[in-house]
């Protein structure tokens, strides 16, 4: 019996980015069961932007501003009901046509674990691969590389920095989501949810 994935994204201010986001979820290689969207407060045409997208079965709404922990946590609320599977996508980021496939493939050689996570590629403001001697690039895939050559555990991993990175990299168990939801930590919602993750000895790393 397959599982069942939702993909959940919070919307704030993105009206540049939000088609793209989408449209990546939408091209995936495995097709979601749910793409779940609420705009958090925007002062701009994110909406209007996402109003074509129900056309395509993206189920969009939208409310006052509440901030990025309340709103994922009220996504993962209502994905949770019927899916087994969450994954967490950014409204300024997008992902890669086989993510999903991949994550599965790897939560399925590590039952026992609830957070799939991978190597990220960073980009720019246009969508664009940023160069990997870039400065704010370097980091990320210096600190990527770290844990991998070493062979560290995902705790010790992200002691010597957040290689996960982004709440974007979060691909769960709705169980594991909904009982350990994101606090109020404006800066470092998503860094305190995955160090415990990681000291519950939950996370699998794929390596692409």
């Amino acid at each position: 019996m397959s599982q069942r994935l939702a993909v959940v994204i919070p919307v704030y201010n993105h009206a540049r980015f939000i088609g793209e986001a989408l449209e990546s979820v939408l091209n995936q290689t495995r097709k979601p069961d749910r793409v779940i969207v609420i705009d958090d407060g925007s002062k701009e045409d994110s909406l209007a932007v996402m109003e074509p997208f129900k056309a395509r079965g993206v189920e969009v709404s939208g409310r006052e501003n509440r901030g990025a922990h309340n709103t994922i946590n009220e996504l993962v609320q209502i994905a949770a009901k019927d899916c087994d599977w969450i994954s967490i996508l950014n409204s300024d980021d997008r992902y890669l046509p086989n993510r999903f496939q991949r994550c599965f493939d790897t939560a399925a050689q590590n039952p026992q674990r609830s957070v799939i996570t991978t190597r990220l590629e960073v980009i720019d403001a246009d969508g664009k691969r940023m160069a990997e001697d870039e400065p704010r690039a370097r980091w990320f895939y210096g600190v990527q590389s770290l844990g991998q050559n070493q062979n560290l555990h995902p705790a010790e991993w992200m002691g010597r920095g957040n290689f996960i990175a982004t709440t974007s990299n979060v691909f769960a168990r709705a169980s594991y989501l909904a009982a350990n939801p994101f606090r109020p930590y404006r800066f470092n919602h998503d860094y305190f949810f995955l160090a415990g993750a990681a000291l519950r000895d939950q996370i699998a790393v794929c390596p692409e």
